[in-house]
């Protein structure tokens, strides 16, 4: 009993020694807080809006994950599309951490967060830099030029290469990708994937300058929308994938090319089998990879043509399960297809990158084949990672941009040349038309020292009759060809020929001009352009826009024509600046014109004056 007692005894106070020791032991150091050894902002300090911005970072510990973000002047992150400026990466570079990023899309002084977590903490930290940076309107927004996605946004950059601009300012999870113009340069479509489980990749529209983006059609669940395409009458195309079985067995994932309404979001199937398609500069034909996949698995691709309805299908390079093909494209006459394909041929002896190989099972090349139907020939042997070959807008050369820059491959074919530097792997649109002369309009001409062009036929009968200088200003232009029609631009207007309606009053019609410009302001929630339900201000009410024409400019606009030269309302009268003298005038937007009221001319004939849409008009579609 004693020795029981002895031990529970030296028991307890071996316990109690080794409480003592636990207790007493000091703990381990916390880290040190993670700090910034120094930051800086390129270039410069001052950018335009929406300008690429480069941050530099120092820390003074080992980072493991880093990101940035823009604050406002109170401290919280700038709003964008509803939502704050994403974070953007910031990725290692030596012993720094870079990240390019938009500038902000509305001028301003902005300050920078950074989100890191260091190699020994278990969470991030978030502080602010001492760095701020201005941004200032710049020159105004492209409204032209190549448009391609660098970190999962889209930029455009201005057709000499000189200038640009982000579209999207998405971050992660979520991304834009495959871009495409509409015909008219007013809209992009994209696909974005939102990066979340219960969602595919949508198909979305923006406006060029970034503004009203909006989802244009959601897949089916399980489904992903790709390689959206507008045609010549602004009708948009897209790819959907779609699940295909073979007795039971799942083969794996097809594609189909359908129409998609964008009122609605509804997609309409025209092609099965079907992906990457393009649609031809007249819009009556669409080229595709016709797509098949074996029952054994094995899949094989060919190159196709057929119209836009899906009838009159051939093929143009036959289906093999070796070689692949990638984003073909029409050249601007309809004459040639362009297109990326690996194994077509076997390739000329050369050195190459192995990056491609092992990313993508082969090399690319660019290749070409006639339209109508023959035998393809390489262009180019650019030996690259997924080019995305499209041509310049002139037909003089295609344009593709990979890692390792954006390149140039002339149309006849041969090496591919660098024209500026590039670090992704990206798709490519690109709208910047040239003028195109059209026949000169046979009948009686009228020429203008003042602008040195001249109204022929009937446009200058129209001209003569309809209010010729005061309500279309001097020609600025000859005849055009414009998508197939023959069009001539005024400093107010855009005449357009249309020889279905010949011997009619409608032989001759203004372009929409106003509707362009006011309908991508609309889209943006601007509010003089936003639908009312009754009469405003003691104007004429119009029930079919929504719209009320000012007391102001109502006799002008019946007066001067009415509802066949001017259209209907689609605003309500506002005061804004002109972009022609600087000047703040009440105006009002109708579908083909804009009216403006010039109090200074009070009891004249210049009261009210029309915009001068048409010089607008040409120089954001020929920046001229």
């Amino acid at each position: 009993m004693r020795l029981n007692r002895l031990l529970l005894l030296a028991l307890i106070v071996l316990a109690g020694g080794i409480y003592l020791s636990l207790i007493a032991r000091p703990s381990a150091a916390a880290p040190a807080r993670l700090g910034v050894v120094s930051a800086r902002l390129a270039p410069g300090s001052s950018w335009p809006v929406a300008a690429p911005v480069t941050l530099t970072v120092q820390f003074d510990q080992n980072v493991l994950l880093a990101s940035w973000q823009w604050l406002g002047a109170d401290g919280r992150p700038v709003p964008w599309a509803g939502s704050p400026l994403p974070a953007q990466d910031l990725r290692p570079q030596q012993n720094t951490w870079v990240g390019r990023a938009a500038a902000p899309p509305v001028p301003g002084t902005y300050g920078i967060q950074v989100i890191a977590r260091a190699a020994n903490t278990s969470g991030p930290q978030t502080f602010t830099l001492n760095l701020r940076g201005t941004v200032v309107a710049g020159d105004g927004p492209l409204t032209r030029g190549l448009v391609y996605v660098h970190g999962g946004n889209l930029w455009l950059r201005s057709p000499d290469l000189r200038r640009e601009q982000a579209v999207t300012y998405y971050g992660h999870p979520g991304n834009a990708s495959q871009p495409a113009w509409s015909p008219d340069g007013r809209r992009i479509a994209f696909i974005r994937d939102r990066g979340t489980i219960d969602s595919g990749p949508e198909l979305w529209v923006i406006n060029p300058d970034g503004t009203a983006p909006r989802a244009a059609s959601t897949p089916t669940a399980g489904h992903s929308l790709g390689y959206p395409v507008f045609g010549a009458d602004g009708t948009l195309y897209v790819s959907e994938s779609r699940e295909l079985t073979f007795q039971g067995v799942d083969l794996g994932d097809t594609w189909d090319v359908s129409r998609v309404d964008l009122a609605t979001g509804r997609r309409t199937p025209v092609l099965a089998g079907a992906l990457m398609p393009d649609v031809s500069p007249d819009g009556k034909r669409i080229v595709y990879i016709q797509q098949t996949i074996n029952s054994d698995g094995s899949v094989e691709q060919g190159l196709s043509v057929a119209d836009v309805d899906g009838r009159n299908d051939r093929l143009l390079v036959a289906a093999s399960t070796t070689a692949t093909f990638y984003a073909p494209s029409w050249s601007p006459d309809g004459k040639t297809i362009v297109f990326a394909s690996t194994a077509l041929s076997a390739p000329p002896l050369r050195t190459f990158s192995l990056a491609a190989p092992l990313l993508h099972g082969g090399i690319w090349d660019l290749w070409a084949i006639p339209a109508a139907g023959g035998t393809p020939t390489m262009l180019s042997p650019v030996q690259e990672d997924l080019p995305y070959p499209r041509w310049a807008p002139d037909g003089s050369a295609v344009l593709f941009i990979s890692p390792t820059g954006i390149w140039r491959v002339p149309a006849a074919g041969g090496a591919a040349v660098h024209i500026a530097d590039y670090d992704e792997h990206s798709e490519l649109t690109i709208w910047a038309p040239v003028p195109r002369k059209a026949p000169i309009l046979p009948g009686a001409s009228r020429c203008f020292s003042e602008t040195g062009h001249c109204l022929h036929g009937i446009f200058r009968t129209y001209w003569e009759t309809h209010g010729g200088l005061v309500q279309f200003g001097f020609p600025i232009t000859d005849e055009l060809n414009e998508d197939g029609r023959t069009v001539q631009y005024t400093e107010r207007a855009r005449l357009e020929w249309h020889p279905e309606y010949k011997g009619t009053p409608s032989e001759v019609l203004l372009g929409r001009l106003g509707a362009d410009m006011a309908d991508a302001r609309a889209a943006t929630g601007e509010a003089p352009f936003q639908r009312t339900a009754r009469a405003t201000g003691g104007g004429r009410f119009f029930p079919e826009t929504g719209h009320t024409l000012a007391p102001a400019l109502r006799g002008y606009w019946e007066s001067h024509g009415g509802l066949p030269v001017f259209g209907y309302p689609l605003s309500e009268a506002f005061q804004e600046r002109s972009p022609s003298d600087g000047k703040v005038y009440l105006v009002q937007y109708c579908e083909r014109n804009r009216l403006e009221y010039h109090p200074e001319f009070a009891g004249t004939s210049s009261e009210v004056l029309l915009g001068l849409l048409g010089v607008q008009e040409y120089a954001r579609r020929y920046g001229q």
